[in-house]
């Protein structure tokens, strides 16, 4: 499917952090996948039994991950986008 593009969230997502710092500013420059209307996202990825908490934004594989932020990659599966 893609990659993730965001920066973990130590505890509860921060959204106010991400709109004093323009972070989602950066990440819009890129071309972004289509079908999720290129909204923003809080997600959680799960590793080794435990949740990571995500706030950034989906994007083609193979994208370049602007520096300051991490990915993690999407398998292709069905999601849900509320």
């Amino acid at each position: 499917m893609g990659i993730a593009c965001g920066k973990k969230q130590a505890g509860s997502p921060n959204w106010n952090e991400w709109w004093e710092n323009n972070w989602f500013e950066k990440l819009e420059e890129i071309p972004c996948i289509p079908f999720n209307g290129d909204a923003y996202i809080g997600a959680v990825h799960i590793v080794d039994g435990m949740p990571e908490r995500w706030i950034g934004m989906l994007f083609p594989a193979g994208t370049e991950v602007p520096e300051g932020f991490e990915a993690v990659d999407i398998e292709p599966l069905e999601y849900a986008v509320c």
